[in-house]
């Protein structure tokens, strides 16, 4: 009886592969094109993102080296272990994304909006942080090679 059950309930669910699925997901532009929030381990090194709308993106392990986000909006994004190394940030509003372990070597985050972002364990070596607003990040956030760096605190 259970399993007739559970025949009778897939039955009436459309069926997407999940090939197809992860094939979106990671598919810079169908990303781009707005037909997807998710390019997690996608490669948009380089691109030109300026002010582009990525608010909710999930971005996990995606290589935005070198990419152009000024004044783009990540408002909520997840970029777990994202490479950002390089990357224009200037004026882009990065408030509450969860960036744990990304590599920030080398960004420029000045004038960001970070409030309540979490970079716990993000590499921050040489990253400019002048002018950014780093207002009420989380207590356990732990930053590597945060020495250089000259955000408000406000």
């Amino acid at each position: 009886m259970r399993g007739r059950l559970l025949l009778l309930l897939m039955v009436g669910t459309p069926m997407v592969p999940a090939t197809i699925i992860a094939a979106l997901a990671a598919d810079p532009e169908a990303f781009l094109s707005g037909a997807t929030k998710s390019c997690n381990a996608c490669d948009l090194s380089g691109r030109q993102l300026a002010e582009r709308d990525f608010q909710r993106a999930k971005l996990d392990g995606a290589d935005l080296s070198a990419a152009d986000l000024t004044g783009a909006s990540l408002f909520r994004a997840t970029l777990l272990r994202a490479n950002l190394k390089g990357a224009k940030l200037a004026k882009a509003n990065l408030n509450l994304i969860d960036a744990k372990g990304a590599d920030l070597e080398g960004a420029d985050l000045s004038e960001a909006l970070l409030f309540e972002a979490d970079l716990s364990g993000a590499h921050l070596a040489g990253a400019n942080l002048r002018a950014a607003h780093l207002g009420r990040a989380p207590h356990t956030a732990r930053y590597r090679d945060s020495s250089d760096h000259h955000g408000t605190g406000s």
